[in-house]
């Protein structure tokens, strides 16, 4: 079995980066990061970038896009990303998918907050009115489906499936056609992003303890069990 790393890495010095690491070969790893530079009015504008480690670095987005919150397809061939966009006095986000095969980059025209990608899917978050939901979509945008209210998600290996926080602090999972959603844990407190470790196994923390005294755990959820 091939064995995929997935760094997170937040640096603060004269440029905010955010970085992802994905293998994209045997023994390569890649990493997708933000780059943003202060304009003459201080507002920040994001540019993504991919770099092999130890490697050279190449621009993906143009400087034009305010890019954001980059997310790795399984084989390493795309990256999921959001686009800040302001019009009209509103602020939102458009999801954006770039394909490092063709080098093409191009929006899906779904309104939303990139989260996960499969090798043929993209989970997102949205707002429907003043409630949080969790979609999927294809990576042209097409056959979206609008799975359960929730938070944030993770597509199962084999991208059949997303597990998603809930409303209530608990996990939900679901299969992308929605035809079966199903509470996984119930109510927790500060729930991570719940992470597929295997087909059968999720992992994520919260916060155990008396109130003031809470310690982070990691757990590991068998599915089957």
């Amino acid at each position: 079995m091939n064995v995929r790393r997935l760094v997170s890495v937040l640096v603060a010095s004269f440029v905010f980066v955010v970085a992802f690491a994905s293998s994209a070969g045997a023994g390569e790893v890649r990493m997708a990061f933000i780059r943003a530079r202060e304009d003459e009015r201080g507002v920040f504008h994001g540019t993504l970038f991919v770099r092999t480690i130890g490697g050279a670095e190449q621009q993906i987005t143009p400087d034009a896009l305010n890019a954001g919150g980059p997310a790795w397809s399984p084989d390493g061939t795309k990256i999921g990303f959001n686009v800040w966009t302001f019009v009209d006095g509103r602020s939102f986000d458009i999801i954006h998918l770039a394909n490092l095969v063709t080098g093409e980059v191009r929006s899906l025209d779904i309104e939303g907050v990139a989260v996960a990608l499969s090798n043929d899917l993209v989970t997102f978050n949205f707002m429907r009115g003043n409630t949080s939901w969790i979609g999927v979509a294809q990576h042209d945008g097409m056959a979206r489906v609008d799975v359960a209210p929730g938070r944030v998600s993770s597509f199962s290996p084999d991208g059949s499936h997303v597990v998603f926080t809930n409303l209530s602090d608990g996990i939900d999972g679901a299969r992308i056609d929605r035809s079966s959603v199903r509470t996984i844990v119930p109510n927790q407190a500060y729930l991570s992003r719940p992470v597929f470790v295997d087909q059968d196994r999720i992992a994520y923390t919260a916060y155990r303890g008396a109130i003031g005294r809470e310690i982070v755990q990691l757990f590991v959820h068998d599915l089957r069990t």
